[in-house]
């Protein structure tokens, strides 16, 4: 019997039973004895809960298993977003019910996100542990997760790295199991039968149970387009890509600068968008015979109507939305919106919620439907209030955020979009009449009042404090340092390494840690090598220090990076790493006031780019930045136009853009790599710096400078 079939079979025997036999039987159960049992199904229910990776609420519709089931027994919530649109972040929410900014999973990655930004002694599965649940993972974790260890709290282990297709590794509590290629290794059919095996075992044990099942279609592979099961190879290959007002936008100049950067997308572009997107729909259908199993399994056992079953995403993905051929991390709807659906006890069936909610509703859902206690002071609500007091959150705003690249906060309601960039723009829609969120209403009047109201929300979201932002660097640089606590008789330091491109390999980078008022005796290592793996941009520098060495406030030391393997062009950077200690101990690091350190941006040839300066940290009152170009090896006048100008970074903002005009086409057989210098000063009290200098390469043989942790 095939999965359609066995769900098919369930909602006939649990929904179209005829009047009369409903009648009878609920006469007969009346007439029953109170039966004693291990627990109260109503105050302890199951919880399932399937989650896909980069799944957009329009391809919700292409899954006629989930659609079947959740019409017939479910509630859809239609105003459901993700409070940060990228993978490890919104998983962590899942699991803590906070926004990113208070559980601090800021990136994909270290060291400001990934795994082991997570306090993972302290999240959802324990805390259902301590209420008495089986805890059951299976699939993709948090980005970074190591493939020999068994997170906290997890009773039954079946984490997947490398999250993909095939070739991967499950941890079977313990024990690493390798998959290959054939299409028996097929991920999503291999997560199926294990998450049947693992319902049915958690029932015989007759303990409530959570489930978290996490493939990982239809995410992307290496950038390229999903991969299908073999069997649905071809399936969507005649489907139209839906193109909205919103597809390829002609005109975005109301969009911050790095969404007017973007080139219209050509014939070739949209081509590929569309083998993308079909290619996802693919990948989705085993997704959706996996769910049929499921339910089916759930059914068999005789505990189908006392599991509350949810399916949502950990974000959406963009396809050629705004000429965004791709990624995520962005407040647009494709990015942000995504499925959310749940049947079971306290959702009822066909019933849809309108009203905003968000991915930091889930943990508290699943909490009190528990009967748990949250060890965290979580952000979101229970999704039944919502269900019962609808009115109670029709003006409800949720906060979206992104700490990396172009870092924004904003809000969410039902009616309104609302981010606010650190490189002070500003995005404002009105849902109701522009769902496609082509005409950005930040600057007319009429919505003054509007934006004004949606801003405090925003603040009143930031009053405790906020992660600065990673910012877009000048060449292969060091960025803002954090520290973490002492441990082991140590201070550990992570200084941000970024570099402006994707390379097509790893780069290596060499480093070397030159005392300023710090002294060399107080680094464990003075020197050493850091490598920025492929399809990345970012790693971290780690430097150890004695914490009796940092009795004085405000010691400084200097990361210079010495070379670079393979021969990649970008100049050498040197940044100054300031520690600032109080008497309680460290409570800040910065590097530098302005991040100007001489680097290389590459850009391709075009009439307008943007070369980014930023500051470390935000401050109270404006900047302004007094700004020239001059030659270098490119001359104005043929390769660009000679200005000069200001620019200001608004208070509160971190960072902003000088406008650059390039001048015509730069051949790539003759004219690669032509250079030139941007120079900056300014008069700020606080910001202490003049003549900054930055060299920027003009390559005519690269994508525009942007931001490539989008496609993580």
């Amino acid at each position: 019997m095939g999965p359609g079939s066995v769900l098919s079979q369930v909602l006939r025997h649990r929904l179209r039973l005829p009047l009369a036999l409903v009648a009878v039987t609920a006469l007969a159960v009346a007439a029953l004895p109170p039966v004693e049992s291990a627990r109260a199904v109503a105050s302890q229910p199951n919880v399932v809960v399937v989650m896909t990776d980069d799944q957009t609420y329009e391809q919700l519709r292409v899954m006629p298993q989930i659609n079947e089931f959740f019409d017939a027994k479910g509630t859809a919530f239609d105003s459901f977003v993700s409070s940060y649109p990228l993978c490890c972040p919104s998983r962590a929410t899942f699991l803590t019910g906070q926004y990113a900014l208070n559980h601090g999973v800021l990136s994909n990655t270290e060291p400001r996100g990934g795994y082991p930004a997570l306090d993972n002694d302290n999240t959802l599965p324990l805390w259902l542990q301590d209420a008495g649940y089986r805890t059951t993972h299976i699939g993709k974790y948090l980005n970074g997760t190591p493939a020999e260890e068994i997170p906290p709290g997890w009773d039954d282990w079946q984490g997947m790295e490398p999250p993909n297709y095939y070739d991967y590794v499950i941890n079977d509590n313990g024990t690493l199991v390798s998959y290959g290629s054939d299409p028996e290794d097929y991920s999503t059919d291999v997560i199926a039968d294990r998450a049947v095996d693992s319902i049915n075992e958690a029932v015989d044990l007759g303990d409530p149970f959570l489930t978290y099942i996490a493939p990982y279609a239809p995410h992307t592979l290496n950038g390229g387009p999903a991969a299908p099961a073999p069997r649905h190879v071809g399936m969507f290959d005649d489907e139209p890509m839906p193109m909205g007002p919103g597809f390829n936008e002609a005109d975005v100049s109301d969009k911050p600068a790095y969404i007017e950067a973007s080139p219209l997308m050509t014939s070739s572009d949209v081509a590929d968008v569309t083998e993308r997107y079909q290619k996802v729909l693919e990948s989705l259908q085993a997704v959706d015979e996996m769910f049929g199993r499921i339910v089916g399994t759930l059914d068999d056992a005789g505990v189908l109507e006392d599991t509350v079953v949810m399916f949502t995403s950990d974000n959406g993905q963009m396809h050629g939305e705004h000429r965004q051929q791709r990624g995520k991390g962005v407040p647009y709807e494709e990015s942000i919106r995504m499925p959310l659906l749940v049947a079971g006890p306290g959702f009822p069936a066909g019933a849809h919620v309108a009203e905003q909610t968000a991915n930091v509703d889930l943990a508290p859902t699943i909490v009190a439907l528990a009967g748990a206690r949250a060890e965290r002071v979580m952000d979101g609500v229970d999704l039944r209030s919502v269900v019962l007091s609808p009115t109670s959150f029709a003006d409800r705003a949720v906060l979206i955020e992104r700490y990396e690249g172009d870092c924004f906060e904003g809000v969410r309601t039902p009616t309104y979009m609302y981010a606010r960039h650190h490189s002070g723009e500003e995005e404002l829609y009105d849902l109701r009449v522009d769902r496609a969120e082509i005409n950005s209403l930040h600057a007319d009047p009429d919505y003054a009042a509007v934006k004004a109201d949606l801003a405090a929300r925003v603040d009143a979201f930031l009053a405790g404090g906020f992660p600065p932002c990673s910012l877009p660097p000048l060449g292969v640089s060091v960025g803002d340092a954090t520290v973490t606590e002492a441990r082991k008789g140590k201070v550990s330091v992570s200084v941000p390494l970024t570099m402006s491109q994707l390379a097509d390999g790893p780069v290596t980078v060499g480093y070397v840690l030159n005392p300023g008022t710090a002294s060399a005796e107080d680094f464990k290592e003075r020197s050493g090598t850091v490598t920025v793996a492929q399809g990345r941009t970012a790693s971290s520098i780690a430097v150890d220090i004695l914490p009796d060495k940092l009795a004085e406030s405000n010691e400084a030391f200097e990361v210079e990076i010495t070379s670079v393997s393979p021969d990649f062009a970008v100049e050498r950077g040197v940044g100054t790493v300031t520690i600032r200690s109080s008497g309680s101990g460290i409570s800040a690091l910065s590097i530098g006031d302005v991040a100007t350190v001489e680097g290389d941006i590459r850009l391709k040839a075009a009439d307008l780019t943007y070369v980014t300066v930023g500051l470390t940290k935000k401050l109270s009152e404006p900047v302004v930045i007094d700004w020239s170009t001059a030659n270098g090896t490119a001359m104005a006048g043929s390769d660009y136009v000679a200005a000069t100008g200001q620019i200001t970074i608004a208070a509160g903002a971190s960072w902003a853009h000088i406008p650059v005009q390039l001048v015509g086409s730069i051949a790539a057989d003759t004219e690669s790599d032509e250079a030139f210098t941007v120079n900056m000063s300014t008069t700020s009290a606080l910001v202490q710096i003049t003549d900054a200098t930055g060299k920027v390469t003009i390559y005519s043989g690269a994508e525009t400078a942007g931001d490539p942790t989008r496609g993580q």
